[in-house]
């Protein structure tokens, strides 16, 4: 059985489904919640450049355990720390490229995250 674990996220969502402007973007902090019932689910995050995306984990990450799969140059490398993964991208991530997150927690969980702007 997987503990549920509690992911923060301060990130920017997009309000607008079309390609969007810097004035179509929000600051937002949200609350995803990952159980038995979701945890098959690819969690979407929307990140945008030069802005930082913080996940912040209700358990601590395993040394090592963040891998970013994204074109090289798009991202400065992850920062993490405790429970805590920050992610800041260089570039926008272009439409219809895949870029994912894999965070391994120190029980041995590993959550997957899909990004994109």
């Amino acid at each position: 059985m997987r503990t549920t674990s509690v992911i923060a996220i301060s990130a920017l969502l997009l309000l607008a489904a079309s390609p969007a402007t810097a004035k179509d973007r929000t600051l937002k902090r949200r609350a995803i919640l990952i159980n038995d019932e979701n945890v098959s689910k690819v969690q979407e995050i929307h990140i945008a450049k030069g802005v930082a995306t913080t996940l912040l984990f209700s358990h601590p990450i395993k040394e090592d355990g963040v891998l970013l799969a994204a074109p090289d140059g798009t991202f400065s490398p992850p920062m993490q720390r405790d429970n805590l993964v920050q992610l800041i991208p260089r570039e926008d991530v272009p439409a219809r490229t895949p870029v994912s997150l894999s965070v391994r927690l120190a029980d041995g969980n590993v959550y997957p995250f899909r990004l994109t702007t």
